[in-house]
């Protein structure tokens, strides 16, 4: 190197380092992307070509360039991906979505430079720079409407980010000059980790929320414990979580920790160094940290079963009583785990694995829309199969000496559907939530198959067994007794219930690994989507045009599942508002969507203008309307708008069925109906967990010609613009006249009622005018729509027994709605226009 560099004329500049080689102990290499191989892959993975890489042999970091990032905390100059180096073939498990400089907060670093100051080719010793000044958290401004918020001290921020050859720390060395008067603020960090595949570890806590207090280090673990990230004080300090940190944790599960408050006057600065890590898992880094210090003990051990040692167990130590890191057991059992000096320890050990598959390959990594081009490619080839990764142990219970496991059974399952979902049900060993990923829904294992069949671990013992493709098929249920080490096949039969040549189901709300509150990567969102009965997936995530579509056919489920790209946008002062179909732009911020924290506006009226604005062709739909929605913001009351302000009437569709309920949304559509203002029902699940808000059982049915192979944008337009949904908490309403029309008086509607065997209806009831105004016990009616004056008529059916076992939920649907207009001159409705107060 040095050879080379010698080489080069008295003027030239160093040639641009290869930030895609392998280095190695003894190196540490920093540079600007430019070629995206460079990057890595993760839930969370957004880095591209113009941020900045940091690594050596052993972890991985990408800080922000200058562009605007796809997260809340968007501020160039931010890490935005961080990893280990894993060996060849592994595309990464990055789960950061934000993580920087806090000078107080919601005080964030606005860097105008971001720049390498050492690449490390000749120091041994890599830098990377950024400055700028302060600025508000733009999603703080936003949220609460006020510039003020956060108030201007004048604050110029410098962070230099250092990396050591063999480190698994990047040290973070922050100064800030006080340039505009004297300021007070605590200085400290912001780590938003992705909850779709992971959690807050906090010693003392777990993976509870942590109290106030002063802490060494806090960090983020997966739930696979497959990597884990964390801020950590330097040996000797601490950390502070006081009651203003503590409420933004809270809030958001994120890991936010301040250094002491003080005052500088103005021309003052201050400096104060802290650790970013990142490690294979959490006992990786906390004893990494405990050496760096010096004085440290350590337990090890192997954890073991009738079948041998046992790979990729969870291993939790307690000390003095109280949780303090977390691991996993490599691939021959063993582990070994660094401790506070002096400290009474426990270990806990669990081989209880995350409580559900999707069915992928191994090696599969998470699929993130906003990854460079090159790293989506990759995970969409891996989806098939990609390196193997060792997988946390599953089926082998809790241990209860420390050491030993049990070992597991199998349950195949295999039905005449590629894609189900199957839950098995029975007495599972309790798990502490505070140490351990819990059961999922309470099941044993629960799993989602996309091939056929689905082979899921458990601990030995007898099962009940749940198959089902949701409300369009029957369920199959048996039982079965496992084994240690033994394979039990089950064969199961789900047959549509009914066929429709003209319809398809879909779920206009739901959220995944985009959403800051989600629970779900996409690529399970897409798998469970499916399975659960679903033909049209809408992916509404907060504020993120994220496009799930080459998802599909990666997965093999294009000829089952359609995809809409859409957002849910979500201010927090004015409602949250449904928009697609959207075009998502690669590259842009959040995927093209209309930003709402980036714009302060007057009125809701002016948020749609520019919504409209920059969506042209979108639907917009109000949703959960009385419950953080438009509807509850503008103070609605049957007739009127208390701040009409926070009101508009350019939406196309309403939620009336959210998450399985409609008794606070469907009121509010109906007295918007009858005084004129037309809409289109819909019905949604609004899950952020995996089957959250009864997925696939709180749905909305619409028109297509041909079915799924007729299914379009332009179709799912045409469905809002004429009123023809069908909303549905199990049932599908078969009509003779299509809802939305308008009539003339006087025609019959037949009406039926399709379900499978395990979904009863009771009765259909016709509503005229918001009214209950005939019912008929059964699941097939005529009703005539017959009325004095113009009119407004919906059906709906109802059920009195759950839907058991799938859902806890009673039967319902509901049709959108019949206009009768006897003169033919224009439908009137029955009630007077919305009194605005004015």
């Amino acid at each position: 190197m040095l050879f080379l560099l010698a080489c080069q004329g008295p003027g030239d500049p160093a040639p641009p380092p290869d930030l895609t080689q392998r280095l190695g102990p003894n190196e540490v290499l920093a540079g600007v992307v430019t070629d995206e191989s460079a990057l890595f892959a993760g839930v969370s993975a957004e880095g591209r070509a113009g941020d900045v890489k940091i690594y050596n042999d052993r972890v991985q970091f990408v800080i922000q360039g200058l562009r605007p990032g796809h997260y809340y905390m968007d501020h160039p100059g931010m890490v935005v991906d961080a990893d280990v180096v894993r060996p060849g073939g592994h595309l990464g498990r990055d789960l950061v979505d934000d993580w920087g400089t806090m000078a107080g907060v919601g005080r964030m670093l606005e860097a105008t430079t971001v720049h390498v100051v050492d690449d490390g080719r000749l120091s041994g010793r890599a830098v990377v720079r950024i400055e700028g000044d302060e600025t508000p958290m733009r999603i703080l401004v936003g949220a609460t409407e006020s510039e003020g918020i956060v108030p201007d001290f004048g604050l110029h921020i410098r962070t230099d980010y250092v990396l050591e050859p063999g480190s698994s720390f990047l040290e973070v060395h922050t100064t800030v000059t006080a340039t505009d008067g004297d300021a007070t603020f605590a200085a400290g960090d912001l780590l938003q980790g992705s909850l779709d595949v992971g959690k807050p570890w906090t010693p003392g806590s777990g993976r509870d929320q942590p109290g106030t207090g002063t802490y060494e280090w806090m960090g983020f673990t997966s739930n696979a414990g497959d990597v884990a990230t964390g801020v950590f004080a330097l040996p000797g300090e601490e950390l502070n979580l006081d009651a203003a940190a503590s409420l933004v944790s809270s809030l958001a599960e994120m890991v936010v920790a301040f250094g002491p408050s003080q005052t500088l006057a103005e021309g003052e600065s201050v400096s104060w160094k802290r650790l970013y890590g990142v490690g294979n898992d959490m006992g990786e880094l906390s004893t990494a940290w405990l050496e760096l210090g010096g004085t440290t003990d350590t337990v090890s051990g192997t954890v073991t079963a009738d079948d041998g040692p046992v790979a990729g167990a969870y291993v939790a130590v307690l000390a003095d009583g109280e949780p303090y890191t977390t691991a996993r057991t490599d691939a021959d059992g063993n582990y070994e785990i660094g401790v506070p000096a002096g400290a009474s320890t426990e270990v806990v050990v669990a081989g209880t694995g995350v409580g559900h598959s999707a069915d992928h390959a191994p090696g599969w990594a998470s699929y993130s829309a906003y990854a460079a081009e090159t790293v989506r490619t990759d995970v969409l080839a891996a989806l098939d199969g990609g390196a193997e990764s060792l997988p946390p142990a599953a089926g082998r219970g809790v241990s209860e000496d420390g050491a030993t496991l049990g070992t597991p059974g199998y349950v195949t399952i295999t039905a005449d559907q590629d894609t189900f979902e199957v839950q098995l049900t029975g007495t599972v060993d309790a798990i502490d939530e505070d140490l351990f990923p819990g059961r999922f829904k309470g099941t044993a294992a629960t799993g989602w198959a996309r091939g056929g069949d689905i082979t899921l671990a458990v601990a030995p013992g007898t099962y009940g067994v749940l198959a089902h493709k949701g409300m369009r098929y029957e369920i199959a249920q048996d039982t079965v007794t496992v084994t240690a080490g033994e394979t039990v096949t089950v064969e199961v039969e789900l047959p549509a219930a009914y066929t429709l040549s003209d319809h398809v189901l879909g779920d206009p709300h739901q959220h995944a690994a985009p959403s800051q509150d989600g629970e779900c990567p996409m690529e399970d969102r897409i798998a469970i989507s499916a399975a659960r009965g679903l033909q049209v997936h809408f992916g509404t995530d907060h504020d993120h045009s994220a496009d799930y579509r080459p998802l599909l056919g990666a997965m093999g489920l294009d000829g089952e599942l359609a995809s809409v790209v859409a957002s849910e946008i979500s201010p927090v002062t004015r409602g949250h508002v449904n928009a697609y179909p959207l075009v998502p732009v690669d590259r842009e911020q959040n995927g093209g969507v209309w930003v709402w924290y980036e714009h302060l506006v007057q009125s809701t009226q002016e948020q749609f203008d520019l919504m409209a604005e920059q969506h042209p062709d979108a639907i917009f739909q109000l949703n959960h309307p009385m419950d953080s929605g438009v509807g509850e913001m503008a103070n609605w009351a049957p007739g009127t708008i208390g701040r009409p302000d926070r009101f508009t009437e350019d939406f196309q569709a309403i939620e009336v069925l959210n998450s399985g309920s409609y008794s606070d949304y469907l009121p509010f559509w109906m007295d918007l109906e009858l005084r004129g203002l037309r809409s289109t029902p819909t019905g949604t699940s609004d899950t952020h967990g995996h089957t959250s808000g009864d997925l696939g059982m709180s749905s909305t049915f619409f028109v297509s010609p041909g079915g799924f192979s007729g299914w379009s944008d332009d179709v799912l337009v045409d469905n809002i613009q004429s009123g023809s949904t069908v909303v549905t908490r199990g049932p599908f309403l078969e009509t003779s006249i299509v809802p939305g029309s308008t009539l003339g008086g006087g025609e019959s509607l037949e009406v039926t009622a399709l379900s499978p065997n395990w979904i009863q209806v009771d009765r259909l009831v016709l509503y005229m005018d918001g009214e209950r105004i005939e019912e008929v016990e059964g699941t097939t009616a005529t009703f005539s729509l017959d009325a004095d004056a113009d009119a407004h008529f919906v059906v709906m059916a109802e059920g009195d027994a759950p839907m058991s076992p799938v859902s806890n939920n009673l039967p319902w649907a509901m049709t959108g709605a019949y206009y009768v207009d006897l003169d033919g001159d224009g439908w009137e409705p029955p009630l007077p226009a919305l009194d605005y107060g004015q």
